[in-house]
């Protein structure tokens, strides 16, 4: 098990390494809420507007941030 989820963090990093300025965080693994939380607490707020979390079963539209 230890062993696939290594697997998955290197895999995350590759997608992440695309993407300048892009952080790739591990959180606490306590639960979903306690991993975004710990997203949110990283981000200086002076750095965004907007922070959102999309599931990997959800589809967005590309103009999701350009709608009021």
């Amino acid at each position: 098990m230890i062993h696939a989820h290594a697997e998955v963090q290197q895999q995350n990093r590759l997608v992440v390494a695309k993407y300048p300025g892009t952080c790739y965080l591990t959180g606490p693994h306590l639960g979903v809420c306690a991993n975004r939380n710990h997203a949110v607490n990283a981000i200086p707020a002076s750095e965004t507007d907007l922070v959102a979390f999309i599931d990997d079963d959800i589809c967005v539209a590309p103009d999701l941030l350009l709608k009021p």
